[in-house]
């Protein structure tokens, strides 16, 4: 694992950030930094004075997934995919009973797409790239993927990136409903984190968290119900 890789939680009064950083792998996920995120996600849970969560990338990507250089380091593959079931940082995001927020710079692809779509509120530079590509690397996202494009996106848009693996713009997935927001530079983007954050910790608490239920009732959190299939086999 590169020493640099880690994945940092920032508090700050009412708001923490967590921060994706592995910039040898343009944020790529290992397996350490995926732990350590679900301990991350745990302590926003138990600490009361957090009332938003931010997830963003260090430097000029949000996430380019799974690390893909520590795929096959596993004695036992199928230990290997339930151990990743079981502190699912997908899962984890989308019951968070906070609000999230994905501030997408550069790269979102496969499991940095999952981790996008996961949060409540998905806001992006207009430079950044979406898609989930597993396909075209013989695997299928392994993060809720299938079912979290299909949620998020809209009746009109088109559903089939997943059997492609298609790559597309900040346009693109913010016609698809993927996104909600597009900014121009990485200024603007904080100044509106700034500001969504200063807008949602001013209401009410318990108003926050009936919204929360509302919108989520969709079932994108059901449809990541467990056990589900990856990659022909149950976990």
């Amino acid at each position: 694992m590169d020493r640099e890789a880690k994945s940092t939680l920032q508090r700050s009064g009412s708001v923490a950030h967590l921060i994706i950083e592995n910039p040898a792998r343009r944020n790529a996920i290992t397996e350490k930094m995926r732990d350590d995120m679900y301990l991350a996600l745990d302590a926003v849970v138990l600490d009361e004075s957090v009332r938003v969560l931010v997830l963003k990338g260090a430097g000029t990507d949000f996430s380019s997934g799974a690390d893909l250089t520590e795929f096959g380091r596993s004695i036992d593959f199928s230990l290997a995919r339930t151990a990743r079931a079981m502190r699912s940082i997908y899962r984890k995001v989308l019951s968070l009973p906070k609000p999230t927020i994905a501030a997408v710079s550069g790269a979102a692809i496969g499991g940095g797409l999952e981790l996008a779509l996961a949060c409540d509120i998905r806001i992006a530079e207009a430079s950044s790239i979406f898609g989930l590509p597993e396909v075209r690397r013989g695997f299928i996202p392994g993060g809720g993927g299938t079912q979290l494009l299909r949620q998020r996106t809209l009746p009109s848009g088109r559903s089939d990136h997943v059997l492609t693996g298609e790559i597309v713009g900040a346009d693109q997935a913010f016609r698809l409903g993927w996104i909600h927001e597009i900014f121009q530079n990485r200024k603007e983007l904080d100044c509106r984190v700034v500001e969504l954050v200063n807008r949602i910790t001013t209401e009410n608490e318990c108003h926050i968290e009936e919204v929360l239920k509302t919108t989520r009732s969709a079932g994108v959190g059901s449809a990541l119900s467990w056990p589900f299939r990856l990659g022909g086999s149950t976990v």
